[in-house]
């Protein structure tokens, strides 16, 4: 039974503040989407897969995207102490590797100026959906609203960008199998 209740006032959750407040999730929800490089073998020089998987509903991953990528990493470097690794998209340019403790916690992506002029930079959460188009109709239904896509990232899998009823934007994926 499908169940949805668009206009239902719903209260914050420990979660919910844990992100409000800057206290990111650990290195544990962090999952296959991660883009990392394999340490040798066949797959040496090609995206490999994690070896802790997400499943439909739980956190997937946390990016910032942001103007000054070179800015940011610096500002997270001085005052949690994270370390960073270069990875070249597919697509081009730069996607930065937040490390913990030699662990990935997050992405930084940077945005491109002409495309988000005016946008603040940002925390985006990426929740696992097992099926995307699904999980998108449902949304729809319930007085959601696709921001962009669905796409492909290679490597990765499926993404859309989405805004709930209240107005928060946040990311689904599918990630490939």
């Amino acid at each position: 039974m499908e169940r949805c209740c668009p206009n239902k006032r719903v209260e914050p959750t420990a979660l919910s503040w844990r992100f409000a407040t800057g206290e990111l999730p650990s290195s544990k929800v962090i999952s296959q989407w991660l883009l990392c490089r394999s340490g040798g073998g066949s797959r040496a020089g090609r995206y490999a897969w994690r070896e802790m998987m997400t499943t439909h509903g739980e956190f997937n991953w946390i990016e910032l995207q942001t103007h000054n990528a070179d800015e940011a990493i610096a500002f997270y470097r001085e005052t949690i102490g994270w370390n960073f690794r270069a990875e070249k998209m597919p697509t081009g340019g730069t996607y930065w590797i937040g490390l913990s403790s030699g662990k990935p916690v997050c992405g930084v992506l940077t945005l491109d100026n002409n495309k988000g002029s005016g946008q603040p930079d940002r925390w985006i959460t990426y929740v696992h959906v097992d099926d995307l188009d699904d999980a998108i109709r449902r949304m729809q239904t319930c007085g959601g609203e696709l921001i962009k896509g669905p796409w492909e990232v290679p490597g990765v899998g499926r993404v859309a960008m989405i805004r709930d009823p209240g107005g928060a934007e946040m990311g689904w994926v599918t990630p490939i199998p």
